[in-house]
């Protein structure tokens, strides 16, 4: 036997079952589920592209529409899904925290996924406890959801052509139902801002948008009673793993922002890419165009037969 051939075999046989010894049995795992994430093009799932708001510009090519650098744990995420999920996954096998410091507390919706996805044995990754998310959870709990359409209103801008927003159901009597849970996608604007950047800034996407909950009573006296506008509901098919997959995806819409745009990544889009999220066959968000219209993202429901009106 050769020398050198020796010295492979003594490397094979000694020194990396030596490195393979001091992996945990969590780390053995990932590792083989990371495997599988390129092999099987899991990475390419809509799930997981719907999760992190993923578009597909190119042959094997992504663009994230969050903005939020804290959004990713790879420095990369926003462009590669293929190693946002790889660095996930590491990230789970390392995370020992079982409170709400947990990386499962902060982004429930990807990692409730990733457990479902590769069938994560909770003996060896304990569930943590996360009593704020469980709070909020409670606070959105539903039933059913609704498109909740507001009238254009001339002296403003950006609601030109109306506005869209998500109604949570509690499903208790209409007497209680101005307590129900609305979501509402907006650009964070300036107190004092000038109409000229007010626009430029609009159009530019440099205005950050986020998404704000408030009680549904508040807005019935902003549209009714404040800005006169009219308000239009409309109830959707989403069934309830649907509803629980956008209120997790909303708690982790905290560490993200969007750049806003008032012609297509407006409220209307955003909404869009929550029913997405809700299901994902839904594929609502692909269809977006130049001008994405409140009108016509009803429209669009109407002819993908997920809402039937109230």
């Amino acid at each position: 036997m050769s020398r050198s051939l020796f010295c492979i075999l003594t490397v094979f046989l000694f020194v990396i079952p030596l490195f393979s010894e001091n992996r945990t049995p969590r780390e053995i795992f990932i590792e083989n589920k990371i495997e599988s994430i390129r092999k099987e093009e899991i990475y390419k799932e809509r799930n997981w592209l719907t999760l992190l708001h993923y578009e597909k510009v190119s042959e094997n090519k992504y663009r994230s529409y969050a903005d939020g650098d804290s959004f990713f744990f790879s420095p990369s995420g926003k462009t590669n899904p293929t190693l946002e999920l790889e660095v996930s996954l590491r990230i789970l096998s390392k995370d020992e925290a079982l409170t709400d410091l947990s990386v499962e507390c902060v982004f429930p919706a990807r990692f409730h996924w990733m457990r479902e996805r590769f069938s994560i044995d909770p003996n060896l990754f304990p569930v943590p406890s996360c009593p704020k998310f469980e709070k909020f959870h409670n606070q959105m709990k539903a039933q059913s959801l609704s498109v909740v359409f507001a009238a254009f209103h001339p002296e403003h801008p950006a609601s030109l052509f109306g506005h869209t927003m998500l109604k949570f159901n509690s499903g208790t009597q209409e007497a209680e139902e101005l307590e129900d849970v609305i979501v509402t996608y907006a650009a964070i604007i300036p107190g004092i801002i000038d109409p000229f950047s007010y626009v430029f800034k609009g159009l530019s996407g440099n205005f950050p948008g986020s998404f704000e909950i408030q009680k549904y009573k508040y807005k019935i006296y902003e549209y009714n009673e404040y800005e006169n506008r009219s308000l239009w509901e409309y109830k959707l098919n989403i069934d309830e793993r649907g509803i629980e997959r956008i209120i997790r995806h909303l708690w982790e819409m905290q560490k993200n922002h969007f750049d806003y745009y008032f012609f297509d990544e407006n409220c209307s889009f955003r909404i869009l890419t929550l029913l997405d999220v809700g299901d994902p066959e839904l594929r609502l968000s692909d269809r977006k165009k130049f001008l994405v219209q409140p009108a016509d993202t009803i429209k669009l429901m109407a002819a993908q037969k997920t809402y039937y009106r109230k």
